[in-house]
């Protein structure tokens, strides 16, 4: 098992700053046998079912899947982050992209840039209904804002991406995932088109808050396949309204 990595010019480590598990989803661990990187540099991400029994603060956790995560170990302040990203095929997956702040969430915030599910037949397909009659061809890859609000947890509310601004089935292709987080707004794109903004009412609750970045590829619960891994490329970060 790797403690750090180095990739895309970024170090990592194959795990949370809390450690191997997310006692909110005890059926799951952080596993680094489950992440591989190719000669051309792209990053693959696993699931296996690989009991392990576990420790964390003074509990005993018996999780069943180890999973594919990894964090860069640096944090970061604003700027463009970005990704190419094949996603994995199989039912009730969860991979994501994201960025997270230090400490107890959602305290120091967290800005999902493509957060990912598939059904029970292993689709990420939906209909999205927006405003009834009105029906929305989409896939389950979605972007929010978490924050902290006098002591409550706070989002912008997660949406879904139309399938208009990409086309491509996002199991065959890949697609290319980025944020772009400034003092006064916070922009998604897709393929460089922007698909979703907010200005500084939403951006303001991360100011000063440094994140860190995530990739994962998560299940929902035990029942589950994997047929394909989640690929990762061409991760790439450029600061702006430096702090």
């Amino acid at each position: 098992m790797v403690n750090t990595f180095n990739w895309c010019h970024t170090d990592w480590m194959p795990r949370m700053n809390y450690g191997i598990i997310h006692t909110g989803q005890p059926w799951m661990w952080f596993d680094s046998d489950q992440i591989f990187m190719e000669d051309n540099e792209e990053l693959k991400l696993y699931l296996q079912k690989k009991p392990k029994k576990i420790l964390c603060n003074g509990n005993e956790y018996n999780p069943q899947i180890a999973c594919g995560t990894f964090k860069s170990i640096r944090s970061y302040s604003y700027g463009k982050f970005s990704a190419e990203i094949q996603l994995p095929k199989g039912r009730n997956l969860w991979p994501s992209f994201w960025l997270v702040g230090e400490g107890k969430w959602p305290k120091n915030g967290e800005i999902d840039i493509c957060e990912n599910w598939t059904n029970k037949r292993g689709s990420y397909f939906r209909v999205t209904i927006p405003q009834p009659p009105y029906l929305v061809p989409s896939w389950d890859t979605t972007t929010n804002v978490h924050w902290e609000e006098n002591d409550e947890h706070k989002s912008s509310g997660s949406r879904r991406l139309p399938i208009i601004f990409s086309l491509k089935n996002p199991t065959n292709h890949f697609i290319k995932y980025e944020v772009e987080w400034r003092h006064d707004r916070i922009l998604f794109k897709v393929n460089g088109r922007t698909i979703r903004m907010y200005d500084h009412d939403i951006a303001k609750n991360l100011q000063y808050k440094r994140q860190y970045v995530v990739f994962n590829l998560w299940t929902m619960g035990l029942d589950y396949t994997l047929e394909s891994p989640m690929i990762i490329r061409n991760f790439y970060y450029e600061p702006i309204d430096m702090l």
